[in-house]
């Protein structure tokens, strides 16, 4: 008799707005992987939903803060096992790179006061399209879509042709987690 046993990962591409957010299993014993959620947040819905703080804050701080609350749902709901996450890449936008730095900052300390024991890491951009069979230096966004297209994988109520470039990115992010988890 075959014991359901899985390992759960949490991929992210942050942006301050919009936030791709994929989970999928893992099953090391047959090598099977499952995605099973995989979404988009925007950041304007994080806003107005939040609309009674910005009279006292700056449109992206309110922004975080809904993207903490929706953060700290996703990981109640799913109980993920580790989370990975795209790191910031510091381009010609200083601006943008510090958006991206307080958005994985405020993952960061959802995952602790979720569970102060729990894995995080990041994978630099090149890192992540080279772990799913793309291109490191592409540039095409959809790159990763035809990447994903082409792997052994198992989607579970996800269709990936619904997917838009934030969560196929957030789900190679978690493809390269599993890929490092099977390197190490």
């Amino acid at each position: 008799m075959k014991v359901n046993s899985y390992y759960r990962i949490m991929g992210v591409d942050p942006s301050s707005q919009f936030v791709g957010l994929s989970i999928i299993d893992v099953d090391f014993i047959d090598n099977l992987v499952t995605v099973r959620h995989s979404e988009t947040i925007k950041g304007s819905q994080c806003l107005s939903k939040r609309k009674d703080l910005l009279d006292y804050h700056p449109n992206r701080f309110v922004r975080l803060n809904g993207y903490r609350d929706y953060f700290t749902q996703i990981i109640n709901r799913w109980q993920p096992h580790n989370v990975a996450c795209e790191a910031a890449y510091m381009g010609r936008f200083p601006a943008a790179y510090q958006a991206l730095v307080e958005c994985i900052t405020t993952l960061q300390l959802v995952v602790y006061d979720y569970n102060p024991t729990l894995s995080f890491s990041t994978y630099d951009p090149p890192t992540v399209k080279k772990a799913v069979g793309a291109s490191g230096k592409s540039k095409d966004k959809e790159d990763i879509f035809k990447a994903l297209s082409a792997l052994p994988l198992i989607y579970d109520g996800v269709v990936l042709e619904n997917l838009d470039e934030h969560a196929c990115d957030s789900l190679a992010v978690a493809l390269t987690e599993y890929r490092n988890i099977l390197n190490n």
